[in-house]
């Protein structure tokens, strides 16, 4: 048994077992035991990491969406179109390289970019950006990122895949996290209080990360999994691993910004 300690958390489970293969999507499937510790048994029904099995409660399909990318240019041009309410996808097949393209891409306030990870044997749609250092993608208010794979070239590089900067209640799900080597989600400055309350979603302000697999952030002096700074997020059911830091968490301006996790596993 591998034991996962967070300073300033609640509610951690720790799971036992080795990995036993790597499951769709890319998250390692967890060998089956009998035996839970901490805050009690996950009670699923989604699989900590995402992937097989998979399904989220948004709904997101092709058939549906508003815009659909399957090279960076269509990509940028979805992105730069989107506004609120709208769903930007990228189909399960696509394979998306952005190392060449300069600057972060924006996710629009509300608008919603996803792929099918884990549905019916899809690993998603894959989004390249090579040794790209610096933010890949900004994400604004009420936006979500969904069902997607991120992949660097470089566990010990510069980038920042998804990072959310001065907005309130976003959403990662079900995403896988590669190789990025800064940090794989982050938010920053947002002066969001934390709170204990995240079930009723009262203050509709915190940020929620929850059902991914994020590994291979390693760069030195940096490396995190999840960041968090001056803001407050959930973290929960997502597998990390290989970083320098699986969570961090900071605060020098709000007195009451942190971040809650639950269910993770290393």
């Amino acid at each position: 048994m591998r034991k996962l300690l967070l300073a300033g958390t609640t509610a951690l489970f720790i799971l036992a077992g080795a990995f036993a293969a790597v499951g769709v999507g890319g998250a390692p499937a967890r060998a089956a035991t009998a035996a839970s510790f901490g805050a009690g048994a996950y009670p699923g029904p989604n699989p900590i990491g995402g992937g097989s099995g998979y399904v989220s409660s948004h709904g997101y399909t092709q058939a549906t969406a508003d815009y659909v990318a399957a090279t960076g240019a269509e990509l940028k041009n979805a992105l730069a179109a989107a506004s609120s309410g709208q769903v930007v996808w990228v189909p399960g097949s696509a394979v998306i390289d952005i190392s060449g393209l300069s600057g972060s891409l924006n996710v629009p306030a509300g608008v919603a970019l996803a792929s099918d990870r884990g549905t019916d044997g899809s690993p998603g749609g894959l989004i390249r950006f090579g040794g790209r250092g610096g933010v890949i993608f900004k994400r604004k208010s009420n936006s979500v990122v969904s069902g997607l794979r991120f992949h660097g070239a470089n566990s010990g590089g510069s980038a920042w895949v998804l990072q959310s900067s001065g907005s309130v209640h976003t959403e990662v799900e079900n995403c896988e996290l590669a190789n990025g080597g800064g940090g794989g989600v982050g938010f920053s400055e947002d002066n969001i209080p934390w709170s204990s309350d995240w079930a009723t979603g009262a203050d509709q302000k915190h940020h929620w990360v929850h059902h991914c697999y994020i590994h291979g952030f390693s760069q030195s002096g940096m490396g995190y999994g999840v960041w968090n700074f001056n803001s407050g997020v959930l973290i929960e059911c997502n597998i990390i691993g290989d970083c320098r830091h699986l969570i961090m968490g900071q605060r020098t301006s709000l007195s009451s910004c942190g971040y809650d996790t639950n269910y993770e596993a290393r």
